[in-house]
């Protein structure tokens, strides 16, 4: 009987779960840069409240410094 850990059928389901969930990620990651992206696009816009919301996103998701968070800094400086 081979192992589940080399069974592809079960290799492939754990993927297709893994990327699922990086695809929601995504997904809720490009909401929040929108919804901050409009926040900035007026004529005298809060940098500090927005620094304070991209910190409060990175530290309620637990979110190791990642490429998203780094556009989302680049986009306010």
């Amino acid at each position: 009987m081979a192992s589940t850990q080399c069974d592809p059928r079960l290799l492939l389901e754990d993927k297709v779960r893994k990327l699922s969930e990086d695809l929601a990620q995504c997904q809720a990651d490009k909401e929040f840069v929108w919804s901050l992206w409009k926040r900035l696009q007026v004529a005298n816009p809060d940098l500090t409240q927005a620094i304070s919301l991209v910190l409060e996103r990175r530290n309620a998701l637990k979110i190791k410094p990642h490429y998203s968070m780094s556009c989302i800094i680049s986009i306010i400086f």
